[in-house]
């Protein structure tokens, strides 16, 4: 069952797990989703060391189609098999404002690995949101989101706010707030993550 990302912040799951093992070997599906799971465990283990929440849930990333200021249409799903940090902004929103450079430069850094940054603007028309990333130069795709339909389903609730998404789809963790992106062990823990065996 997949769990809407609408309910992460309101989301606890308890996991009963039964006592006692099986003589049987596990099958080869069953590793496999073994070894998935640790490679996951290890990659949030690191978004964790540096301020991320992670989830115990595999919540599905919700996909969606928006327009960017390239007047191209793009999904979510687009960039499957890549890391992409999905990020909520506006340009009316300090915050925002303030670690959009950072973003910037995370991206130049992360440039050779499979990593994609995604800036959905919320709720502004295309001329507010193209002045301002036109006065600051800003390279990484920038979605328009203007009736709120897709910031919404994610169940934002503040800005920015940050979604880490495994190239599977699913959501390893969330940020509400800034964060140094730029900051070298913040970068460390990003380039650890997407070349961890396995990615």
């Amino acid at each position: 069952m997949t769990v809407s990302l609408a309910v992460i912040a309101l989301l606890v799951v308890i996991v009963s797990v039964p006592a006692g093992g099986t003589s049987e070997p596990a099958s080869e599906s069953e590793t496999t989703g073994t070894d998935e799971d640790e490679l996951r465990a290890r990659r949030q283990e690191l978004l964790s060391s540096i301020g991320i929440r992670v989830f115990d849930d595999r919540l599905d990333a919700v996909d969606f189609d928006l327009e960017s200021l390239a007047e191209e249409s793009l999904s979510l799903g687009d960039f499957r098999g890549d890391f992409v940090f999905l990020n909520f902004w506006a340009t009316w929103c300090p915050p925002c404002r303030e670690e959009m450079p950072a973003m910037e430069v995370m991206q130049e850094e992360l440039a050779d690995l499979p990593f994609t940054i995604l800036a959905v603007s919320v709720q502004e028309d295309r001329g507010t949101v193209e002045r301002f990333i036109q006065e600051f130069g800003f390279t990484f795709p920038i979605l328009l989101d203007p009736a709120g339909r897709v910031t919404s389903r994610y169940g934002v609730r503040g800005l920015p706010t940050t979604f880490i998404i495994d190239p599977d789809g699913t959501v390893l963790g969330m940020l509400i707030g800034i964060l140094d992106w730029k900051d070298e062990s913040v970068l460390s823990v990003f380039r650890r993550m997407i070349t961890l065996d396995g990615a």
